[in-house]
């Protein structure tokens, strides 16, 4: 479990290392919810960041995905020209819980049930930097780009 958490945090901190192309100048228009690949929310959302226009985030895993132990991070952004700097202040996991097989959950079947989500705190922050860029219409879809990946605008937060 440690490693998992450890590997998240890796993975954040190698994807700061990418170049982008572009400036976003206004954290309003981040202000909503973003998800990876595509702007069609199956049974589930995909990846997603969430940006708040009170400077707070979330970034959420794929719901789509049953096995996933940490489901999410949340935490401060703020954006300066086509730099976007997360600070991670907590994440969510389910813990305990038992292995289930059911066609219910889509190509791998699996998903672990009967667990308790938990949210914990992150000990030490650390700043992260991610290249962004847009946001970009495209056959009337919004877009962004955070280290080259698009995602998508699927909602607007009141």
């Amino acid at each position: 479990m440690y490693r998992i958490k450890i590997g998240f945090i890796i993975f954040f901190s190698l994807i700061a290392s990418y170049c982008s192309y572009s400036q976003i100048n206004s954290e309003n228009v981040l202000f909503g919810k973003w998800q990876l690949g595509t702007p069609k929310i199956s049974d589930g959302f995909g990846p997603t960041y969430t940006f708040l226009n009170n400077g707070k985030f979330e970034f959420t895993t794929d719901e789509n995905y049953g096995l996933q132990i940490v489901k999410g991070f949340t935490g401060l952004y703020s954006c300066n020209n086509d730099t976007l700097m997360l600070i991670v202040q907590a994440w969510t996991e389910f813990v305990g819980g038992n292995p289930e097989f059911s066609e219910i959950y889509g190509g791998i079947g699996w998903s672990i049930n009967n667990s308790k989500k938990v949210t914990l705190n992150v000990k030490k922050k650390s700043k992260t930097f991610l290249h962004i860029n847009g946001p970009f219409i495209s056959n009337d879809s919004t877009f962004i780009t955070i280290n080259k990946l698009k995602y998508y605008k699927i909602d607007e937060l009141k």
